[in-house]
């Protein structure tokens, strides 16, 4: 198991161009989990990630252990967090392997272990016959485990995915779960942004529920998405009394 010490931020405020997206968001995240960041459109879920991974301004504290990372320069970033974002900005004529490799460019290893490590993600990733395709030549599901892959190739102790499954069929959504929940178990911090909730119950460790630009709840998915969180933030309630469904609607949230 690697070594990973605990992610903790203290967001007083992040904003989005003129706009105060998140405020008073605060967590811990305990080595060797794999948490999912849910709420309804807009509430600040992509924001949070992108703040964390230093693309959104923010007001507060971000440390990794002792370590702290909301001030901290490209490089030092870059071999703390590893960042998938829901749509890659890998330039189109680039190889997958190419693309892989160059997320350790900043380590000064030889050419044969940044080889060796990029195999490695493309292998864990299930698409190591797609390293010579370019990215103009891939469909979206596989442009998005490329870009996983180069994540990985990176050895981040933290990893943060914005909707990673949206694009993915059901044999590479359920290889992705298992991916996930390996990090997870061999040390890593793994936050995902997802809006399918029995998902989200079913495979996290923990659940931060935002709404409204502030967390209203942070714990296992039986408390984070209690029946009256559900109501409150959703406007829905559930049957089954899990949060796996099915739902339906209980009036305004």
């Amino acid at each position: 198991m690697v070594r990973t010490d605990d992610l903790r931020f203290d967001f007083h405020e992040v904003r989005r161009g003129s706009v105060s997206v998140l405020r008073q968001v605060r967590a811990c995240c305990k080595a060797g989990t794999l948490h999912a960041v849910v709420g309804p459109n807009g509430a600040g879920k992509s924001t949070l990630l992108r703040a964390l991974a230093g693309l959104d301004p923010s007001t507060g504290s971000i440390l990794l252990g002792e370590q702290t990372l909301h001030d901290a320069g490209p490089e030092i970033r870059a071999r703390a967090l590893a960042w998938v974002p829901q749509v890659s900005s890998i330039p189109e004529g680039i190889s997958v392997a190419h693309s892989v490799s160059l997320a350790r460019a900043f380590r000064g290893e030889s050419r044969a272990t940044v080889h060796e490590m990029a195999h490695r993600a493309l292998v864990r990733c299930g698409i190591e016959d797609l390293a010579a395709r370019t990215f103009s030549t891939l469909s979206a599901g596989q442009r998005q485990r490329a870009a996983i892959a180069r994540a990985l190739a990176t050895e981040a102790p933290v990893v943060l995915l914005d909707e990673p499954f949206s694009a993915l069929d059901l044999r590479a959504g359920l290889l992705l779960d298992g991916l996930l929940q390996d990090l997870a178990r061999t040390g890593s911090i793994v936050l995902v942004v997802l809006h399918d909730l029995g998902h989200a119950a079913r495979i996290a460790d923990c659940i931060h529920v935002l709404a409204g630009g502030t967390l209203v709840a942070s714990g296992p998915p039986d408390e984070a998405l209690s029946a009256a969180i559900l109501t409150k933030v959703w406007g829905v309630h559930t049957r089954s009394g899990t949060p796996c469904g099915p739902f339906e609607l209980a009036g305004p949230p």
